[in-house]
């Protein structure tokens, strides 16, 4: 196949892609997704990777290594895992430092102190269920 004319070189496989690409579908369906895994680390030269789920991703080595997960204690659930920051700096720490507020957290502090509402402002709103 790679010598075939519209295979051979990149323009002429991406020109014939459609057809290559049901070609190698038929071919990646003769065997399990961990028998072509030790197909192609056996062959040795052919750089590749497996597209993983969410759910193996949180256990790959690779992942766990460059820290792009991190368990964080939740006040209310507990730990759980989470993508981490995805960005590293020399000098400014990064990562998640808490949890994100809950739906209404923030609303009577934001209306008193930034808006200059009133306690028998924020009642009428509730009341209204405006807010919560």
């Amino acid at each position: 196949m790679v010598e075939h004319p519209k295979y051979a070189t990149m323009e002429a496989r991406s020109e014939n892609r459609e057809e290559l690409v049901r070609i190698m579908d038929k071919q990646f369906m003769t065997k399990t997704s961990a028998e072509w895994d030790a197909h192609f680390r056996a062959t040795g030269d052919f750089i590749y990777a497996r597209v993983q789920s969410v759910d193996e991703l949180v256990d790959d080595p690779q992942v766990i290594a460059n820290e792009y997960i991190t368990t964080f204690d939740h006040p209310a659930i507990g730990p759980i895992k989470m993508c981490n920051h995805p960005n590293i700096y020399s000098e400014t720490p990064s990562g998640i430092f808490r949890e994100a507020p809950e739906l209404g957290q923030h609303t009577e502090e934001i209306l008193i102190d930034e808006l200059d509402y009133s306690w028998e402002d924020i009642t009428v709103l509730q009341d209204k269920g405006v807010i919560l």
